[in-house]
């Protein structure tokens, strides 16, 4: 079997815990000092199984959708924003120097 290098898993692993992180951090501002209680509950860790799945799915679309370079730096700010860019048009990716695709405003 060909196994992939671990330069390619990397920036994966990077993603999730990023995303692994993002939801603990959301976790302790919900429940505070009270947290402790809530760690072995079940929806606990399907919150962040979620967070890691979808920061995964950001990245994966990023990486082989749009073509984005795959670098540890890409990798640590998708896992932490992934819920801002996914309510954006992935428009924080788009290389230097390409044309506008949205509407002109002189077409109008």
């Amino acid at each position: 079997m060909n196994t992939p290098p671990a330069g390619a898993i990397l920036p994966f692993i990077v993603c999730a815990v990023c995303g692994a992180g993002l939801a603990t951090l959301e976790l302790i501002r919900t429940f505070g000092k009270w947290i402790g209680r809530y760690w072995l509950n079940r929806y606990a860790f399907a919150l962040i199984a979620l967070n890691v799945a979808a920061s995964l799915a950001v990245f994966a679309f990023l990486r082989y959708g749009l073509e984005v370079e795959s670098t540890l730096i890409v990798a640590v700010v998708t896992g932490l924003t992934f819920p801002a860019i996914l309510r954006t048009r992935f428009t924080f990716y788009r290389p230097v120097g390409k044309a506008e695709s949205g509407l002109n405003v002189e077409e109008l």
